[in-house]
């Protein structure tokens, strides 16, 4: 043996590298699958929705099995089926199919019935409140457009303009006032005692104008008139007042024209539904004398010796300067005595003040 080949026999052995890599490794920030880790893949449409759970491609290469759920849901029913992974299959797995029809049950039934029960107890009480507001709101926004229109109609015209309010009563094609029987004032057998009420207030505005007789407010028939909500009824300022009204009880305010003026064929009517509010010729709100207040009724009108006659209609008490609204119900329940209404009156009704330059409502509060 040469020097050579001593040498190199004395060299340790190493491994000469190749060209092909060493096998690749998994990636040490990809965490090894467990084994039946299943992983979701799901696909939902308006029609179905479709979920399927298989398992990691490590766990399946290690024999674990993969099962994989078809859900088809309607709104009839819902369909389930389970079967495992093809492999699996082919080992003589069986395949699960389950069908479930989902409905209601008494105990959810009776929850939502309570909380409907519950939700309807605290709505229905201030559905109430909540509409006589609406009345209220309503009321005040005509009446402001009335007033305004009465004064600017004073001041243009230099004369006395009023509003007049009244219980609306039943009438023909012809603005003739009606009785329960459908018989207008011009028909033979009308009777006065038994007109066809409504269930609310009527407001129109007239003019005072001066005839043989005196004078007196008409109404102008091309004046609108307007129709107050029923469940929201106007009263005069001084019907709290015992000066101007000593009782409010229903009789007492029932008043009779036949008994003033006994030549006049009119219905009767309540001080405390048929008032006036009256601006003088400058425009400014002004008490009017009850001495004043003559209404020529133009809807009673009647055929006498084949001429028509419009009933002059007194009024017994003053114009009002400010107004009361109140809950015509709450009103009809109160007992028919003068010391309940009143007390309702100055408790219940909301005062409305009237400017006395402009006409405008200031508003106010119960």
């Amino acid at each position: 043996m040469s020097f050579g080949d001593m040498h190199r026999a004395a060299q340790p052995t190493t491994t000469r590298r190749t060209s092909s890599p060493p096998p690749l490794r998994e990636h040490a920030s990809v965490p090894r699958a467990r084994e039946n880790a299943p992983v979701w893949h799901c696909s939902v449409s308006s029609e179905a929705s479709v979920c399927v759970s298989y398992s990691h491609p490590l766990a399946r290469a290690r024999g674990s099995l993969a099962h994989a759920w078809h859900c088809s849901v309607s709104s009839e029913a819902s369909e389930c089926v389970s079967y495992s992974h093809p492999l699996a299959r082919a080992r003589g797995s069986l395949a699960n199919v389950c069908h479930t029809a989902r409905g209601f049950t008494l105990i959810e039934l009776m929850v939502v019935v309570v909380i409907l029960v519950l939700l309807v107890s605290v709505s229905v009480p201030a559905v109430g409140p909540m509409l006589a507001s609406n009345q209220e709101a309503q009321v005040l926004n005509t009446l402001n457009g009335i007033l305004t229109t009465a004064q600017s109609q004073a001041i243009a015209k230099g004369t006395e303009v009023g509003v007049r309010f009244e219980r609306a009563i039943r009438t023909n094609d012809a603005g003739l006032i009606l009785d329960t029987n459908g018989k207008s004032s011009a028909e033979t057998g009308y009777d006065l005692d038994k007109p066809a009420l409504l269930d609310y207030q009527r407001v129109r505005i007239v003019d005072f104008a001066q005839f043989n007789d005196g004078a007196t407010f008409r109404h102008n028939p091309e004046t609108k008139v307007y129709d107050l909500p029923p469940g929201t009824w106007v009263a005069p300022g001084y019907c709290t007042d015992s000066d101007v009204i000593n009782s409010l009880a229903e009789n007492d305010l029932i008043v009779d024209p036949d008994d003033q003026t006994p030549s006049e064929r009119a219905v009767k009517f309540n001080r405390l539904e048929t008032f006036y509010i009256v601006f003088d010729s400058e425009g400014e709100l002004t008490r009017f004398d009850r001495s004043n207040n003559h209404y020529a009724d133009l809807t009673q009108q009647y055929l006498e010796s084949d001429v028509w006659i419009a009933p002059y209609v007194e009024h017994p008490d003053e114009s009002a300067r400010s107004l009361l609204i109140y809950d015509r119900q709450q009103w009809l329940n109160q007992p028919n005595t003068h010391a309940a209404r009143l007390a309702f009156m100055q408790s219940q009704a909301r005062p409305v003040y009237i400017s006395r330059a402009t006409g405008a409502i200031l508003g106010g509060r119960k």
